[in-house]
């Protein structure tokens, strides 16, 4: 008797699709394998993750290089070849077009010269990176210069070369400027040495050359001594928001105009005995400040009656945020210091915080108005720094929140 096979209709069993990160896994195994099989991840040689800074690179590069260099391992036969592996990967990252290209195909396609060549542990103690470390200078390269100037923020960029004796000379006064300056302008600084396109695209023939870019204008070469005071002053003469001299013809519509706009004012009431803010200081808050309070100043001597219905009878100075009174308690901050970041810290942190989305009112927010929104995720953090760019897209009728990671 003949085996009877049952030809009925079967389900078909179902295909399984492959997850996405499986997939992704798959994809990348084959880039993975030849990156390491060609001397390892440059981001793992440098010891910094993928979304590294440039100036990051750097920094990383730079400690590396202090004690990896031959110079400093002259008993190690393998100090040169790993040095060099080191050396290759800082010219690959630091290079914004090399550094996608390997970040997309890794090491294939690279010119395999580069990073052959290096220079001596002396060149990466004294003279590489030499504002990396200061906070207030942003290094910019080829890839960010352009942004930078044309942001719309004014800057003050110093083109220098590493191998410029009056270079290393003005680095101090350099820092000791952006110090005094941060927050009024954006202080720069360009290594004509790694970026020599920019800088002759520039018309950087000598170094340092020191130039003021402004929104709209064509960059101003600074051409004095290169003192401290004598950037400030240059700069200065660039700082045009108003400083507004208040008495008794128009302090109250002046007040009361910004108040109707959201905008509070600093006032600094001088006298005979001092205590007030000197000109240039109240021009500095004036920039630093613009578009969050109005900035101005009252003579004492020749107002004395205005200035006692502020109850003030000497040098003083105070936020008056919209809205305040001086019959409020407490809504007047008086400022105890005369120094121009403090102000700025304590004002910013006077001012309102910005306005927190949840969950049920992100989506019906949203719905009304064009909004730039601030993920936080976990403790919430500090809003200063978006206070000021709130100010800034006022007009723009943009609101700047903050939203916790619970948004959707």
């Amino acid at each position: 008797m003949g085996h009877r096979f049952d030809l009925g209709a079967r389900r078909p069993r179902a295909v399984q699709a492959t997850p996405p990160l499986l997939l992704l896994l798959l994809l990348l195994l084959p880039l993975l394998v030849m990156v390491l099989a060609e001397g390892g991840d440059y981001y793992e040689l440098l010891g910094v993750n993928r979304e590294a800074t440039t100036r990051e690179i750097r920094q990383a590069f730079k400690k590396l290089a202090l004690t990896m260099h031959p110079d400093k391992n002259p008993g190690d036969a393998s100090a040169h070849d790993r040095f060099l592996k080191v050396n290759r990967a800082y010219e690959v990252l630091k290079d914004e077009d090399l550094r996608k290209k390997y970040d997309k195909y890794g090491e294939k396609g690279l010119d395999e010269q580069q990073g052959g060549r290096y220079e001596s542990w002396n060149f990466y103690r004294y003279d590489f990176g030499i504002y990396d470390d200061d906070l207030e200078i942003i290094t910019l390269d080829s890839g960010d210069f352009e942004a930078a100037v044309n942001s719309g923020e004014m800057w003050f960029i110093n083109f220098y070369s590493p191998r410029c004796s009056h270079c290393h000379q003005l680095a101090p006064t350099w820092r000791d400027f952006a110090k005094e300056m941060d927050g009024v302008i954006r202080i720069g600084a360009v290594n004509c040495g790694d970026n020599n396109h920019l800088c002759r695209r520039r018309g950087i023939n000598s170094y340092p050359s020191l130039y003021l870019f402004k929104a709209a204008q064509k960059p101003e070469k600074f051409h004095g001594d290169r003192s401290k005071d004598e950037l400030v002053r240059f700069t200065m003469k660039f700082i045009t928001t108003a400083v507004t001299r208040l008495w008794q013809g128009n302090v109250f519509a002046e007040v009361e105009t910004a108040f109707s706009s959201g905008i509070g004012w600093i006032i600094t009431f001088c006298s005979d005995t001092g205590d007030c803010l000197e000109p240039r200081t109240r021009q500095k808050l004036a920039g630093m400040l613009d578009g969050l309070v109005k900035v101005g100043w009252m003579d004492c001597v020749t107002e004395e009656q205005l200035c006692l219905s502020f109850q003030v009878n000497g040098g003083a100075t105070a936020l008056f945020p919209p809205e305040s009174s001086l019959d409020l308690q407490g809504s007047v901050l008086w400022l105890k210091t005369l120094d121009s970041k403090e102000i700025y810290t304590q004002v910013i942190e006077h001012l309102p915080d910005l306005e927190l989305l949840t969950t049920h009112s992100f989506q019906s927010k949203l719905s009304h108005h064009r909004w730039l929104v601030s993920f936080t995720f976990g403790h919430r953090s500090s809003s200063n720094d978006y206070k000021k760019l709130q100010a800034r897209l006022r007009d723009d009728h943009i609101q700047v929140p903050v939203c916790l990671s619970v948004c959707p």
